[in-house]
């Protein structure tokens, strides 16, 4: 949509586009994880190709996030044994 906005204003959105509005998921801290240590772990996961919870490749998901984060992040991660598969995204802006 940013794209066509800024390509496409004249030629079409000025005749058919009244509002548009742009919504961005955030970060909402819990009781579980706050704000700081969502920057030192979940937001960083990715970096080191983990991005599910119980996925299939859990043991070396598992032993990455022990190696290169804390303590609490592996213990934390390694809570996640057994449930079905949670994208780390989809948690990131669900807390």
């Amino acid at each position: 949509m940013f794209y066509s906005l800024a390509h496409l204003e004249e030629s079409f959105h000025v005749n058919n586009t009244y509002k548009f509005i742009a919504l961005a998921p955030c970060f909402i801290a819990n009781d579980d994880i706050d704000f700081d240590t969502a920057l030192e772990t979940t937001f960083k996961y990715a970096d080191y190709g983990v991005y599910v919870y119980a996925g299939p490749n859990y043991d070396k998901d598992i032993e990455t996030i022990c190696a290169n984060f804390p303590d609490y992040a592996c213990e934390r991660f390694s809570g996640y044994g057994g449930c079905q598969p949670t994208c780390i995204k989809s948690e990131n802006h669900w807390d």
